[in-house]
């Protein structure tokens, strides 16, 4: 996934999983989440991409919706933790990296 995500793909965990937003907020089952999580503050995705250690990559992605045959949705997010963050329901291709570290 990761190599995916350094040419702008994203792929979540599990793309038919059933976690729960509340559960991938929190952190659980990320492997078997179809989410990934986005946030508006690009410190805090720095912050958590380095969190992971060396290697993370940081991609920026318009708030549009989906259009014709695309499988990925917006998702509120319950933000628990106050980082200004949404998820993304599925597989994106048409991401911008602006960090690959």
């Amino acid at each position: 996934m990761l190599e995916a995500a350094r040419r702008g793909i994203v792929i979540p965990g599990n793309v038919h999983g059933n976690v729960s937003p509340e559960e991938h907020n929190y952190g659980r089952r990320l492997n078997e989440s179809p989410y990934t999580s986005w946030s508006y503050s690009l410190e805090e995705a720095h912050a958590h991409g380095a969190d992971w250690g060396a290697g993370y990559v940081v991609l920026k992605l318009t708030t549009d919706s989906p259009i014709g045959q695309q499988n990925w949705s917006w998702v509120r997010s319950p933000d628990i933790f106050g980082e200004q963050e949404v998820l993304l329901k599925g597989v994106r291709i048409d991401c911008e990296v602006i960090f690959g570290g």
